[in-house]
């Protein structure tokens, strides 16, 4: 495949940075303490009574063929009768801790994820997820320029237990193992034979959690040729094999069910039994969906499966076909919409033993339902956990800038009567639960964690950089906001004082925004609690996690003697403001962090232009004294607004990557005689078959 450099090249998504701090709570301490005690007493009655070790270490890594890049492999083989458990931390079970040694040679770039799904269950103590027989974790691991894969050893160590009635824990000391060189992969873009092709891709290079991608599976036949119908295993008494798609390692993340681009054929074939066969012809493509739960860590997830499909004619067959394909899943802040091509490879197992393995699949796809409804008294413990989580929102770097004007505008307040008061902190409160409201909605019906309003949009990024930006110009006195309590300045008209109410709305609405890139501790157990809950969870949640941000405000409301703690005001209130300006400035520069990796990294100037232009359109805005008549107000704004709209549009026209992109159009020879005829420059890539 070759080009000639003359369309668009692609910008690719948006990365950008999530600040994420969480301190959580378990009882697993006490757990281990128990643990350990069961283990000491197992070694003294003797936990191998019958010769046989209660579990068994091994290692190994792949490397695919002509490339650096391979899989690492742990296997854990557990005596019969006895279980382990899986890598999280939960209330009943010391997890699975796999630490692999550092090493010059090689780099571990994802989490080891098992190649099976553990069973949740609950014990006297807490939950657990307990694995049995032989378990094996995977991750994806890259080795250094030169290193000789055949002569490398990874040492790893392992830490955990195993149990029955009783424990016998590994912790590192006598789990150590060195992984050597097993294999190594052959893997092709696309399977092809003599009557047809497969082929499959993942439209998303990157996804977020919450988000779901399309696995797509083509089959492409030639003329008078047919491949069959998906099936999730073949049927007893029938006979041709249908195309059965499973997962033999989903990394925790959800599959859905395969839908094909077009209704199958039907065609009567009259045998007992089985009247009609389905098949397509010429082109048909599966899609599958791959869902990402809201709570699974950034990393990389590899993901295994196998495809076992058929070509025929009406009158003969080809051999049932076998491919085993493979493809990472990365997990990010942003997703990134460039494919990746799954690495197909032919595999010569037995198709019935693969059906059994796809109808097993499948039926425990069917059977995995929903998330268990929320217990009352965990309920209970997770809202006290969001009431505290939003009351410690309050002290984040992210809300302490708005905090500051709060403060401002309490102080204000001194004067005036308990009732107005009341209602201004309340209002303020109904501002910042309508925003805990809005993040309900989008995580109960869309999937959206707390933070990726702003992670997931890039213009989301745009906006909340561009308002904390003018706020604090506002604050360092280059214009001044005609809303009581933003602008903290004296000269506040009747008519202002009559929108009070709506400036302490407003500001509540913004005091949330900016605590959305900040994550206080027990936040996340809070919020990631509300997965797969019914809307209402969600709903009570956030609105706890609300009312425990609006509380100090809300004790001033209905306690204004509370004003009297602070200080009189005075000179030092402008000196406050400005302080207030410049820590406003700083979460700038925090946000402005986003634009630091690529592609962002590539809007960073068209980025800092249109703040410019902000700063400009504020100091016209400035200009004009909010004493002055309302027409020469709105002239002002007019021509600031204009400023800053004209200033982005150039800067994101001109500024962004556009500017450096080349025009491609794919390779013609007459195209390239007439280039060169006129004399153009012309860059011309060569690529492989594709």
């Amino acid at each position: 495949m070759s080009k000639m450099n003359i369309s668009n090249r692609p910008t690719g998504h948006w990365l950008a940075l999530l600040f994420i701090a969480t301190i959580g709570f378990s009882l697993a301490p006490c757990v281990d303490a128990q643990d350990e005690f069961k283990s000491q007493f197992s070694d003294l009655i003797g936990g191998m009574d019958d010769g046989i070790p209660e579990y068994q270490f091994t290692g190994n890594f792949t490397v695919d063929k002509g490339k650096r890049s391979g899989t690492l492999n742990v296997i854990l083989d557990i005596k019969q009768d006895w279980h382990g458990y899986s890598q999280k931390q939960l209330s009943g079970q010391a997890p699975t801790k796999i630490e692999v040694a550092d090493s010059d040679e090689f780099t571990i770039t994802g989490p080891f994820t098992p190649d099976q799904q553990p069973k949740p269950k609950t014990i006297e103590i807490g939950d657990v997820e307990e694995f049995t027989g032989r378990v094996t974790w995977s991750a994806p691991i890259e080795f250094a320029e030169g290193v000789d894969f055949e002569n490398t050893a990874v040492n790893i160590r392992v830490r955990g237990q195993v149990c029955k009635t009783m424990c016998v824990q590994f912790n590192g000391d006598n789990a150590r193992l060195s992984a050597r060189f097993k294999e190594y992969t052959h893997s092709v873009e696309a399977y092809v034979s003599d009557y047809g092709s497969i082929s499959g891709k993942l439209d998303q290079a990157s996804i977020t959690p919450g988000d779901t991608a399309n696995l797509t599976i083509t089959a492409k036949m030639i003329p008078n040729w047919h491949i069959y119908k998906f099936e999730p295993f073949k049927k007893e008494g029938t006979t041709p094999q249908p195309t059965i798609v499973y997962f033999s390692k989903t990394s925790g993340l959800h599959i859905g069910t395969p839908t094909a681009s077009k209704e199958p054929i039907q065609h009567e074939i009259g045998l007992p039994g089985e009247k009609y066969t389905y098949y397509h012809e010429g082109e048909v493509t599966w899609t599958i969906p791959i869902s990402v739960p809201t709570e699974i860590e950034h990393g990389n997830y590899p993901l295994e499966g196998r495809i076992v499909f058929q070509l025929c004619t009406d009158s003969n067959c080809d051999r049932p076909t076998a491919l085993n394909f493979r493809f990472p899943v990365e997990v990010a802040n942003v997703s990134n919409d460039e494919t990746v091509g799954l690495a197909l490879s032919v595999i010569n197992d037995d198709p019935d033993d693969l059906m059994l393995q796809s109808r097993e699949f499948w039926d425990n796809q069917k059977t995995a339902g929903p998330a268990a409804a929320i217990a009352p008294l965990d309920l209970a413990f997770y809202l006290v956990l969001a009431f505290f989580a939003g009351l410690i929102l309050n002290a984040m770097p992210c809300v302490l800038p708005v905090i500051g004007l709060k403060v401002m505008s309490f102080i204000q307040q001194a004067g005036e009567n308990r009732g107005r008061i009341f209602f201004l902190n309340l209002v303020f409160s109904l501002g910042l639960l309508s925003v805990f409201w809005v993040l309900a909605t989008l995580s109960a019906f869309f999937g959206f964690g707390w933070g990726d309003w702003l992670t997931k949009s890039f213009t989301g990024s745009i906006i909340i950089t561009s308002v904390v930006f003018a706020f604090g110009l506002s604050m360092l006195g280059v214009w001044e906001l005609p809303i009581p309590g933003l602008s903290g300045s004296s000269g506040i008209s009747k008519q202002a004082e009559e929108e009070g109410l709506l400036g302490a709305f407003l500001l509540g609405i913004l005091t949330t925004i900016l605590a959305t890139p900040c994550t206080g501790p027990m936040l996340v157990p809070a919020v990631t609690v509300t997965a797969g809950q019914p809307p209402w969870v969600a709903y009570l949640i956030f609105t706890t996690i609300g009312l425990g941000m609006a509380m100090p405000y809300l004790m001033v409301g209905i306690f204004p003697s509370l004003i009297g703690w602070l200080p009189r005001p005075g000179a030092w209130m402008n000196t406050f403001k400005q302080v207030t300006g410049f820590i406003l400035m700083a979460t700038v520069v925090f946000l402005m962090s986003s634009f630091s990796s690529e592609p962002r990294s590539e809007y960073l100037v068209a980025m800092m232009t249109l703040l410019l232009c902000i700063a400009i359109g504020c100091w016209w805005i400035g200009r004009t004294s909010l004493a002055a008549e309302t027409s020469d107000q709105l002239r002002a704004w007019g021509t600031g607004i204009s400023i800053v709209a004209v200033g982005a549009f150039l800067a994101f026209s001109y500024l962004g990557p556009s500017m450096y992109e080349l025009d491609w159009q794919d390779y013609s020879r007459a195209r390239l005689v007439e280039l060169n005829e006129d004399r153009k420059l012309v860059f011309i890539d060569f690529t492989g078959p594709g």
